[in-house]
């Protein structure tokens, strides 16, 4: 009998060792986790941060130049930098703490080809998932660049989600919404679209999926050949047909003659982003 009790207490004692080493495993695991985000940004609550997205062949340093503006023009700016692998794995640089007034997030893609622009707005939504589990957001501003205006525009119209914070303020910088062929961004008599495009025509399918609350401006610039070098004026102006149902809506001329990359790198560009987002 007593030898029955022993082997019993032997094995309880295993048993509750397992237990004890499986759940050391389990919280080194989810420790390590957490650490992704520095300690002191775990469930901040903190206002409405500017989301900024590249456009084809951009990276998550595409916006730097206005990030410097941004920071040396307002008080408690810090930057985020999040890039979406093909596998939809999230990495991230700096910080956002308490002190932060106006964390402003960029948000860039490894595979960043015009074909993937669809897919771009998928990873666009796990990005911003990625951001909420330990940040109290509400609301997002947004700025896309190019095609970056289309990834935010499919992530709209295909991949919101229950729990998505809102989109409130929207500024497309030269988005081809109709294609970048000049030929074919002509109108007609009555000022209608002679074609369009594939990419186009998905996006008035599915309008109606945009939420109505948005603000948006819509700038492009024109150097006089009807075009900023690569997107046709036409295709800027495209946009309308998409966002014809939000709350407010405004196209707007540079009113510089700045060519389409550097429509993210002018300090025109910069002076609008601060009018538009912080009322400055």
């Amino acid at each position: 009998m007593k030898k029955k009790l022993i082997i019993i207490f032997s094995i309880l004692i295993i048993g509750l060792c397992m237990i004890t080493i499986l759940g050391i495993n389990q919280y080194q695991k989810n420790n390590q986790y957490q650490r992704k985000f520095p300690e002191s940004n775990k469930r901040l609550s903190i206002s409405t941060p500017l989301l900024l997205v590249p456009g084809s062949g951009g990276t998550a340093d595409s916006y730097d130049s206005m990030l410097d503006y941004l920071k040396n023009s307002l008080s408690g700016v810090d930057f985020l930098k999040l890039t979406v692998n093909e596998h939809a794995k999230v990495t991230m640089e700096g910080t956002l703490t308490k002190k932060t007034k106006h964390p402003v997030i960029v948000i860039a893609f490894n595979e960043s080809s015009d074909e993937a622009v669809p897919q771009q707005g998928y990873w666009f939504g796990i990005a911003l998932r990625y951001l909420q589990k330990n940040y109290k957001f509400k609301k997002f501003n947004y700025i896309g660049h190019s095609n970056g205006g289309l990834v935010i525009s499919h992530y709209f119209e295909e991949e919101v989600q229950n729990g998505d914070p809102l989109g409130n303020r929207l500024m497309f910088l030269g988005t081809p919404f109709n294609g970048i062929d000049l030929k074919e961004n002509t109108l007609t008599s009555n000022q209608k679209l002679e074609h369009v495009s594939s990419e186009l025509r998905t996006l008035l399918n599915k309008k109606d999926r945009i939420p109505r609350y948005l603000i948006i401006k819509n700038i492009y610039s024109d150097l006089e050949d009807k075009s900023d070098g690569i997107v046709p004026i036409e295709s800027v102006k495209a946009g309308k047909l998409v966002y014809e149902n939000v709350h407010s809506y405004e196209l707007e001329n540079l009113g510089e003659k700045i060519n389409h990359v550097l429509l993210v790198d002018n300090a025109t560009t910069f002076q609008k982003v601060n009018r538009f987002f912080f009322n400055k």
